[in-house]
């Protein structure tokens, strides 16, 4: 049956062992982990340039940004990432010209529910509802974003 077929090809080392399917399993989150520290120290560096005038000198490097958080899955950044962190992420890319996803969008307006009482979350709503104009959603996110604001 299937356990005698499963001892056999592990015995002949065709199929890894529940151990080692552990270890690359923990290798790929430690993987994931660094990509999304990653992110967020490049996303803070380059928010921290200014506006599109500033980025624009920085474009190579906003370009790797977007090219690393599109290898990502939405879910994995939004997880990743603070409430501030992805906001800000969102204005880099958006201010930039490189429109993140939308779900990175869905994800901090979820958020920002539940955050806005936070201290510093009032300037990372407006970092969303800026972004979120830039990107062509001013009209559903960045609506939303400012209403929040303007009710918190």
């Amino acid at each position: 049956g299937y356990a005698e077929t499963m001892l056999r090809l592990l015995q002949a080392g065709r199929v890894a062992s529940s151990s080692s399917c552990h270890l690359s399993w923990q290798r790929r989150r430690g993987l994931a982990s660094s990509a999304i520290s990653d992110v967020i120290g490049r996303s803070k560096d380059l928010a921290e340039a200014g506006g599109r005038a500033a980025l624009s000198q920085r474009k190579s490097e906003v370009e790797e940004l977007y090219t690393e958080v599109s290898k990502l899955s939405a879910e994995s950044v939004a997880k990743g990432l603070s409430f501030s962190d992805l906001c800000s992420l969102c204005r880099v890319l958006a201010c930039s010209g490189l429109r993140p996803e939308d779900r990175l969008f869905q994800a901090a307006e979820e958020q920002l529910k539940v955050k806005l009482k936070d201290a510093g979350a009032a300037d990372a709503a407006a970092q969303l509802a800026l972004a979120s104009c830039e990107a062509g959603l001013g009209r559903s996110t960045g609506a939303r974003s400012v209403e929040a604001l303007c009710s918190g």
